[in-house]
């Protein structure tokens, strides 16, 4: 995947930055592309993580999965199986079973 970076440009008396739009390419516009399919594995892999280890932070899982931390919590607060009790550091994930 080829990183896009802010082009530079400038004359006599004007300097221009041109910013590339990182969300061209995108299924529905959004920065995380996510939608359908892929959102379902995005909360299948937040599922797994929390069982594998309950008390894993928002931070760590985005870092491993390569999403924003913003997508992270957006998508557990539409899953209304997973829950965070208690407070940030001493803390844990419970699932609901059905």
């Amino acid at each position: 995947m080829k990183i896009k970076k802010p082009a530079f440009h400038s004359d006599r008396s004007n300097f221009f930055v041109i910013m590339p739009n990182l969300n061209f390419g995108t299924q529905d516009g959004t920065q995380d592309g996510t939608q359908g399919n892929e959102r379902v594995q995005l909360e299948d892999k937040l599922i797994l993580m929390i069982r594998k280890n309950a008390k894993i932070s928002i931070e760590k899982m985005s870092e491993a999965i390569g999403v924003r931390v913003r997508t992270i919590k957006r998508r557990i607060a539409e899953m209304p199986n997973v829950q965070f009790i208690g407070r940030r550091f001493s803390g844990h994930w419970e699932i609901k079973e059905d």
